[in-house]
Parts: C-alpha cells; structure tokens; sequence
C-alpha cells in the first residue's frame, strides 16, 4: 500500500486542543492508531530507513553538497526575555545573515566562532546556519522544537563538553545586545542556540525509495529540503488541489504547517484535499509528539468515536 506521510509540527499544541479540530479530521483521528514517537524516527521508519540524519548534517546538505561523514551542528537565532530571576526562551528570531545591513553582527558572530577554531557557516535568507566540526561535541544539546516557552537554565546544553557551548550561547547574547538598537522598548534579548550535531551519513543504498517518493513542501523548509537532496529527490510546491494534482503512483512525504492565523482552516484544507481523500495510502500524521495512522480499516471503523488521543491536556 502506498504511505502518504504528513509532518504538522506541533499539531498536540493547536490552541484549543482537540476540540478545534476539524469535524472529519476529529473523527478519523479518533479512529487512527496513535504511535508515541519523536518526528524524525516516525519519518525514518515512513519511508524504510534506520534513521535521518541529524539536524546540522540536513542544514548543511539543504544548500551544499558536502563530503560524507563531515560534522556539523546548526544554529539559530533565538528570543531570550529575561525577567527579575530568570531568562526564558521564545521562538526562532526570522534574521537573514544574508542581508548587509547585518554583516556587522554577522562579523563578530564569527570571529567569536573563529577564536573556538569553529567554522561559521550561515544560511543566508533561511534564518539559520552550521558550525563546521573537526569532532562531535560530548554534549546533549536540547532540540530548537523542544525550547521556547522554556527556562534558559533548565534546558542549557548538558555533558562532558558542555561548558564551551554554555560560554558560546552566552557570549552570543552579549554579541546581540551590542547590536539592539537603544529605541527598542521591549527588553527581548536574541541569543544563537546550538543542537542538531551530527555528520553527514552516505545516501541510502536504494534507488527504488527515491524513483517511488515524492516530497512535497507548503513551508519551504530547509531540513526538509536537506533531506531530499540527501535522498537524491525534488522537491515540489504542494498543489492547491492536493493529491487531485497527483500522478504516478508514489508515496509522499509533504510538510504541512499550521502557524498562523487560521490554523483550524489551514487544517480543514489538509484534510479536505489530501487526508480525506487517501484512500488509497496509509496515511501517517505526524505532530511533535507523536503520530496517528490511518488506514482503511481504521475508515472504516464507524462505530469508534472515541476523541482523539495525544493533544495537550489529553488525560488519554
């Protein structure tokens, strides 16, 4: 059977819960087989693999080709407020180190980098960058999905080789700050946050996973563009007519994000044209969280109405 594989990051936390859910989404959900899994071992095992590769290798290979087993750990931007005992994480800051009115903070990011012996590599327009590696760290750094709403303290890189990175976020908020302008009013501090280490793994062995998928993009993400240069795939826009715009007989990995002001509706056009009608695929969707399958017997469950498991507040 054919595997139709959605990635919605944190659909668990979609305001309201499960109860702003569409009513047909609600309903198939309630029928799904809930899987309790990270996104990217839900992914790997979508489409047959052991593993993706990890964060910083996918940045890097979204834009270069670079040499197998190569090491590189991404950063990102992001919001820091502190208040009277405590700094706590906010969401990515959307900054193009491409644009020259930043190339004075982007020169010192990376002279602080440099004096580490440290590659500095960024992604000009994707708001994000790597840090070239002779070694990986002896570190667990906590993914960027994992953070915001977070207390800085409770979620700093931890391990053998912690402290280096400690210092590094540190000195990068004090890097920022040179550069806020004094106008602004909100006391929001910016920081670079470091996770994803890895190295670049060889391309799977299997030409068939790639001739029969298809990947298909409504966020134009890097990490998602990174594994499909790494799987030897194109990308594509996903079609306003959904899995109508289909031809061929493919699985299809396709990221669907819901941040933003309509989300109930943004999910409402997912499932109209491309979950509802899949009846031909085994269909995964996958949150943050976890995911939930559905499959023709699960369609075709009607007597099941149970709510749909895995939301935030869920006691299920």
């Amino acid at each position: 059977m054919r595997q139709l594989v959605i990635q919605v990051p944190d659909l668990e936390f979609l305001p309201g819960g499960a109860g702003a859910l569409p009513a047909r989404l609600t309903r198939l959900l309630g029928r799904a087989r809930r899987i309790e899994a990270g996104p990217d071992a839900l992914i790997a095992r979508a489409l047959g693999l052991d593993a993706l590769p990890a964060a910083g290798p996918l940045t890097r290979l979204a834009s270069r080709a670079d040499a197998e087993g190569s090491a590189w750990l991404r950063f990102d931007p992001v919001a820091m407020l502190p208040d009277l005992t405590e700094v706590w994480l906010e969401k990515p800051v959307p900054l193009d180190f491409g644009n020259p009115a930043l190339q004075p903070l982007v020169d010192e990011l990376q002279q602080m980098l440099a004096a580490e012996g440290l590659e500095w590599a960024p992604e000009p327009g994707r708001g994000c960058g790597v840090v070239g590696l002779q070694e990986l760290p002896d570190v667990h750094f906590p993914p960027l999905p994992e953070i915001p709403g977070r207390r800085l303290a409770e979620v700093l890189p931890e391990g053998p080789d912690a402290r280096r990175w400690r210092r590094l976020i540190n000195e990068s908020q004090m890097v920022f700050h040179q550069f806020r302008p004094l106008a602004r009013a909100d006391q929001r501090g910016t920081g670079l946050w470091f996770w994803g280490p890895g190295r670049i793994p060889a391309a799977p062995l299997s030409p068939a996973l790639s001739s029969r998928l298809k990947i298909l993009d409504a966020s134009h993400d890097v990490l998602l563009q990174g594994l499909a240069n790494w799987l030897g795939v194109e990308v594509e826009q996903a079609g306003a007519g959904g899995l109508g715009d289909m031809t061929g007989d493919h699985d299809v990995l396709l990221k669907w994000p819901i941040a933003g002001e309509s989300p109930v509706q943004s999910l409402a056009e997912l499932t109209r044209h491309w979950i509802a009608p899949a009846r031909g695929f085994e269909v995964t969707l996958i949150g943050s969280l976890g995911a939930w399958q559905i499959g023709p017997r699960e369609r075709l469950a009607f007597w099941r109405r149970r709510p749909p498991a895995g939301f935030a507040g869920d006691a299920s």
